[in-house]
């Protein structure tokens, strides 16, 4: 008898040990720049981003549309397309640039947004999850799933998850929806219009 209590005692200790260690361990961290979608990844120019989707996807470039009236680029001075996409029956990858900062004229554009979606049912949406966490492994904001993110700066309360701040990368899956997201880029070439407008006062 006094050796089944003691059995039971240990075996409470351990289950009492492995939830606080659950509860006390850190968020995973994840650097998003590193993942890709249909192998594509945030930092690859224009070419690199077609041929790697083109690629990852067994589809011929032609099959992957940029965007037929772009405006100027502001650090190119060119019009070169803001985007590329692809769209196969509902199911939709559109990868968005940015001009390069500093500028490269070998590698004028720079990949700084990744959408995939797919169309939207409970069937699609739970093959989301399960094809993420195969890809990806375990969210950074793990348990939460509405939605799953990954990022190298999780808050650690899960509930919050990653902080969208404008130097890290993250991805974010929303239901049919997968997204990755450098902002780092953006912000370069925020600065890089704010310093051509900067003047020197001579009054």
């Amino acid at each position: 008898m006094k050796l089944q209590k003691q059995s039971m005692s240990f075996a409470v200790c351990a289950g009492l040990l492995a939830v606080c260690s659950a509860v006390s361990a850190e968020p995973r961290a994840v650097d998003a720049r590193q993942l890709d979608i249909a192998g594509v990844k945030a930092g690859m120019d224009y070419s690199e981003a077609l041929t790697a989707a083109s690629n990852y996807l067994h589809v011929p470039k032609s099959q992957f549309a940029p965007e037929k009236y772009p405006n100027i680029n502001l650090v190119t001075g060119k019009k070169d397309p803001q985007w590329f996409v692809y769209d196969s029956n509902g199911t939709r990858l559109t990868v968005y640039f940015e001009g390069r900062v500093p500028l490269d004229k070998a590698r004028p554009l720079v990949v700084w947004l990744i959408r995939y979606e797919v169309p939207w049912s409970q069937d699609n949406a739970a093959g989301m999850v399960k094809s993420a966490m195969e890809k990806y492994g375990t969210a950074s904001n793990a348990p939460n799933t509405l939605p799953m993110q990954w990022c190298d700066n999780p808050n650690s309360n899960t509930g919050v998850g990653c902080p969208k701040d404008t130097s890290h990368a993250f991805l974010e899956l929303t239901q049919t929806s997968l997204v990755l997201t450098d902002p780092s880029w953006q912000q370069a070439r925020f600065k890089f219009v704010d310093a051509k407008k900067r003047v020197t006062p001579a009054f």
